[in-house]
C-alpha cells in the first residue's frame, strides 16, 4: 500500500536544520529507498552547508522510506562530494566515524518494541513518548539542561547539546547502556546502538514511512516539538556520572522500578537497588530485612529494613542512631526525581492517554479499598466537600477535624481518624488569625501543643492568592505520603479567574485536578465551601452547595451542615461513596467547637415541611400544573380556568397569586360581555412547573 501523504513539510524541515546546524556546519542528508520523479529507488545523499539549499533539495525527492541527517557535523572537505545538492550515492561513500571531528549532539532514541520494517501503532508510539518524558524529567532533575524533544514519527527523540571528541573512549556508548538498564522494559527501549559519531537521525519535517501506510500503523510526519529558549551544553562530568552506572549484561536485564507511566513497583525497586532477604509478614503487609544499610555498608547485620503496610504505606529505617534516613530519603537516593517538580510539555498534542485494564488485573492491583483517614467519611485519595451557610462555623469544624487527624483522635466523638500529618491551605484569614484560632480549638479539646504542633502545617494565602493550578504547582514539591489530609478553606477563592462556580464542565475539570493532587500526594482532600441561598431543609444532601452540580457529584463525600429548628443547633448529614450510609448527627455550638447534641431530634431541620404540609404542597403543585396546561392554550379568566380544570375559584386565585409573584403569569384588566374582569397568560412557556415557596404563609 502506498501513501498519499506529503513526503516533507518544508517549514518543519527548515525549523529542524536551524536548530541542529550551526553557522559553517557541513552535514550529510541521506534518503533511503528514495527517488527523483519516480525513478528506481536508491540511496540518495548530499552534503550541505546552506540550510535553504538543503530544504530546497529535499523537496525534489518524490519518494523515500526515510530521510535522515547526520547528528554531528562532518569534515567540511566532504562538501566536495555533492555540494549543496542530492545525488544517487551508488558506489560513492557516505559519512563514516572518522569523518566526524567532534560530537555536537547526544542522541537518545526511545522506541517501542515491534517487528522490523513496520510503523508504530498509536499505543506503541504513546508508550515511547511516555518513556522519553520520564527520561527527560529524570535527567533535568539531576541538573541537566532541557533537551530538544522531537517526534520521529514512530518514536521519540531527546537531543542534548554536548561538546565531546569523536573518539570519546566509549563515553556515549556507556551512557546509553546505563540509561537503557535504568529505563528500558519489555514494551519500550532506549536504543543503545546510536552511539557512533557518524550516526544519522530523522530529518525532522519528513515522513516516517516504514512498511505500508495502514490505519493501525500509519505513516506520520516527524517534527521537533519543543526547543529550549537557551540550548545549554551537558558537561563531561554529567555524562560520566551516569555512564559509570553501566553494568555488564549477565542475562536478562532487571526491569525498571518506575515504568514509562510513572507507576512505582516496590519489589522491582528492592531487586534493582538493594541487597535484601526474602520478605516476611508485617502488620498485614511485608517487611524486607537488608543485608547492608544503603547509607552505611558497615551496618551489615540486618539492622536496616524496608516495610510495606497493608494500606500500601511504605517505610524504611536503620536501627543505628547514626542513621536517620526513612523511606523518602532512600527513594531519593536512587531516584533523584522523587518528590521534585518536573518539566511538562505545553505544545505537544500527543499526550499519554489512559488505557483499558482487564478486570482481573484491576482486582489484583487493588485488593482492598484505600485506607480511611476519617472512618465512615473519607479515605486516602478521596475528595470531600464540607458545606454550610456563611458564618455558621464550618472552618471551626475543619480545625477540629485537622486536630483529630493530627493526634489520631475521634472527630465529633463519632468519626475515628487515622493519625497523620495535615496541611491547611487557608486563603481567607490572615496568618495572625490562624495562629490564634487553631490553639483555641486545641485548648477546648484538651489537646496539648506538643501533640499537634509538628503534625499540622499551615499555608496562609490571604493577600498572595493562588488558584488551584498555582496550588498544584506549589504542592508538586511535596513528597508522596507526607500528608494524610489536605484542607482547602475556602474552595471558591481557589477557582481560577474566568471560571464560574456555576459552570459544570470547568468545575468538573477542577475536581479532576484535585483528584490528581490527592492521588499524587496519597492524601484525603477536604474543600470548605458555602451553601446556596435560602432554606436547605428540604434539599437532598448533594444539592446543598452553591454552584455547579458537578462539584457535589465529583466529590467522594459531601458533608453538609443545615440549621435545626432549635437555635444554636445544626445537623451534620453526608452522602459518601465508599462507606455505609451516614446517620444524621445533631451538633450544638459551644465556642469554639461543635459538640454532639444527643438530646435533639436530628430529623427536625429548619424549613423542612411536616407530613401535612408536604401533602398540601403536593396538592397545590397539582393545581399549578392544571392551570399551566389551561393557560398554555391561550389567555383565560379565572372562570374559564375553573371550567377547564375543575379547581375551585378560591384555590385558583391563591395559586395564580403565587405564580404571579414568581413571575410565571401576568394579568391584564379586560372587559368581557360588558363586565370588568382579569385575564391571565403565561410568561415563560408551557413547560413550566412552578415551585411552591416553602416559606409562603398561605401554604
Amino acid at each position: 500500500m502506498t501513501t498519499t501523504k506529503p513526503l516533507i513539510d518544508p517549514t518543519e524541515v527548515a525549523k529542524a536544520v536551524k536548530v541542529l546546524m550551526a553557522d559553517g556546519d557541513v552535514v550529510e542528508v541521506r534518503a533511503l529507498k528514495a527517488s527523483f520523479n519516480g525513478r528506481y529507488p536508491a540511496t540518495i545523499s548530499g552534503y550541505f552547508n546552506d540550510q535553504a539549499e538543503l530544504v530546497k533539495s529535499v523537496g525534489t525527492l518524490s519518494t523515500a522510506s526515510g530521510i535522515y541527517l547526520t547528528v554531528n557535523p562532518v569534515n567540511p572537505a566532504l562538501l566536495s562530494r555533492a555540494c549543496n545538492r542530492l545525488r544517487e550515492a551508488k558506489q560513492d561513500p557516505t559519512t563514516s566515524d572518522h569523518d566526524i571531528a567532534r560530537r555536537r549532539w547526544l542522541f537518545i532514541d526511545c522506541d517501542a518494541t515491534r517487528p522490523a520494517g513496520i510503523s508504530a501503532s498509536i499505543a506503541e508510539k504513546k508508550d515511547s513518548g511516555a518513556m522519553a518524558r520520564v527520561i527527560r524529567d529524570y535527567l533535568v532533575a539531576l541538573g541537566w539542561p532541557d533537551p530538544v524533544l522531537a517526534d520521529s514519527g514512530n518514536g521519540w527523540h531527546l537531543l542534548f547539546r554536548i561538546d565531546e571528541p569523536a573518539d570519546d573512549d566509549g563515553l556515549v556508548k556507556r551512557f546509553l547502556e546505563a540509561l537503557s538498564q535504568r529505563f528500558s522494559d519489555d514494551l519500550t527501549k532506549v536504543d543503545t546502538t546510536v552511539f557512533n559519531p557518524a550516526r544519522i537521525c530523522k530529518l525532522y519535517g519528513t515522513l516516517a514511512g516504514k512498511g505500508d501506510d495502514t490505519p493501525e500503523r500509519p505513516h506520520r510526519l516527524s517534527r521537533i516539538c519543543t526547543v529550549p529558549d537557551s540550548i545549554e551544553v551537558v558537561t563531561t562530568e554529567q555524562l560520566t556520572a551516569l555512564a559509570g552506572e553501566s553494568k555488564p549484561s549477565n542475562g536478562e536485564a532487571k526491569k525498571n522500578s518506575v515504568d514509562a507511566f510513572g507507576r512505582f513497583n516496590l519489589e522491582t525497586f528492592i531487586d534493582k537497588h538493594l541487597d535484601a532477604r526474602k520478605p516476611t509478614d508485617y502488620r498485614g503487609g511485608k517487611r524486607w530485612v537488608l543485608n547492608k544499610c544503603p547509607f552505611n555498608p558497615d551496618h551489615s547485620r540486618g539492622e536496616a529494613c524496608i516495610t510495606e503496610r497493608a494500606d500500601g504505606m511504605l517505610g524504611g529505617m536503620c536501627q543505628h542512631e547514626s542513621c536517620t534516613w526513612g523511606w523518602k530519603e532512600l527513594r531519593a537516593k536512587f531516584d533523584p526525581t522523587y518528590g521534585k517538580k518536573t518539566t511538562t510539555d505545553t505544545d505537544d498534542d500527543e499526550t499519554v492517554m489512559p488505557s483499558p485494564i482487564g478486570i482481573g488485573a484491576l482486582v489484583a492491583g487493588h485488593p482492598t479499598l484505600a485506607a480511611p483517614v476519617i472512618s465512615g467519611l473519607l479515605r486516602r485519595g478521596e475528595t470531600c466537600n464540607v458545606i454550610a451557610a456563611p458564618k455558621v462555623g464550618k472552618s471551626w469544624l475543619a480545625y477540629d477535624g485537622a486536630l483529630s487527624t493530627a493526634i489520631g483522635g475521634s472527630w465529633l466523638g463519632k468519626y475515628r481518624c487515622a493519625q497523620g500529618r495535615v496541611l491547611l491551605i487557608d486563603n481567607e484569614l490572615h496568618a495572625a488569625t490562624l495562629a490564634k484560632r487553631i490553639p483555641v480549638v486545641a485548648n477546648a479539646l484538651d489537646i496539648p501543643e506538643q501533640d499537634y504542633c509538628r503534625q499540622i502545617d499551615v499555608l496562609p494565602l490571604r493577600g498572595r492568592l493562588l488558584d488551584l493550578h498555582g496550588i498544584d504547582r506549589l504542592l508538586s514539591k511535596v513528597a508522596h505520603g507526607d500528608y494524610s489530609l489536605v484542607i482547602l478553606d475556602a474552595w471558591y477563592r481557589a477557582i481560577p479567574a474566568g471560571v464560574s462556580e456555576n459552570d459544570n464542565a470547568p468545575v468538573a475539570m477542577l475536581y479532576n485536578l484535585i483528584d490528581q493532587m490527592a492521588e499524587r500526594l496519597d492524601c484525603a482532600w477536604m474543600n470548605i465551601h458555602h451553601a446556596s441561598k435560602g432554606l436547605q431543609g428540604d434539599k437532598a444532601v448533594t444539592d446543598v452547595g452553591a454552584g455547579a452540580g458537578s462539584q457535589a457529584r465529583a466529590a467522594d463525600a459531601h458533608i453538609v451542615l443545615r440549621d435545626h429548628e432549635e437555635d444554636g443547633v445544626v445537623v451534620l448529614d453526608a452522602a459518601v461513596r465508599s462507606f455505609a450510609p451516614v446517620e444524621p448527627l445533631a451538633l450544638r455550638w459551644d465556642f469554639p467547637c461543635w459538640h454532639p447534641a444527643d438530646d435533639v431530634d436530628a430529623g427536625k431541620l429548619k424549613g423542612r415541611l411536616n407530613k401535612q404540609e408536604q401533602q398540601q404542597s403536593q396538592r397545590d403543585q397539582d393545581g399549578i400544573d392544571k392551570i399551566t396546561q389551561s393557560l398554555a392554550a391561550g389567555d383565560k379568566t379565572v372562570t374559564k380556568i375553573r371550567d377547564e380544570t375543575g379547581v375551585s375559584r378560591e384555590r385558583i386565585k391563591r395559586l395564580l397569586g403565587q405564580m404571579s409573584a414568581s413571575g410565571y403569569v401576568t394579568c391584564e384588566d379586560t372587559n368581557v360581555a360588558n363586565n370588568a374582569c382579569q385575564t391571565y397568560h403565561l410568561t415563560r412557556g408551557t413547560a413550566i412547573r412552578s415551585p411552591i415557596p416553602t416559606d409562603d404563609p398561605t401554604t
